[in-house]
């Protein structure tokens, strides 16, 4: 996989995104492509992702949980589908990262029932 560069935008009451709040970081591996976001602040956030270069043009899932969450017996790690509009050599999607929050976007589809993956 080439060059492949990631750009994101943030709204946090108003246009501004306090760093300490977001953090984001991308992992490519093998073709597949994660890009992990951490949201540190007490409220939501509407997150743009900008996926340029040669990203991949194929089915990308968000996977995402938060503090109330972890403490419920029966949570599962479910796999949402993420909708990326391609414009030339980059893809756009939209995430809402709830309150204190991790997220994986990810072209992994890896779900609770299923056999996981244990190598590339």
């Amino acid at each position: 996989m080439g060059d492949f560069a990631l750009g994101w935008q943030g709204r946090s009451e108003g246009p501004r995104l306090y760093g300490t709040q977001l953090s984001i970081a991308r992992k490519v591996l093998a073709g597949k492509v994660t890009v992990y976001l951490l949201n540190l602040g007490d409220a939501e956030k509407a997150v743009r992702l900008s996926l340029r270069g040669e990203a991949p043009n194929r089915g990308w899932f968000k996977y995402s949980v938060d503090e109330t969450a972890l403490g419920e017996p029966s949570f599962q790690l479910v796999p949402q589908a993420v909708t990326c509009r391609p414009a030339g050599n980059v893809l756009e999607a939209e995430i809402t990262l709830p309150a204190r929050s991790l997220a994986a976007v990810s072209t992994y589809h890896l779900t609770p029932d299923g056999p996981g993956m244990t190598a590339e």
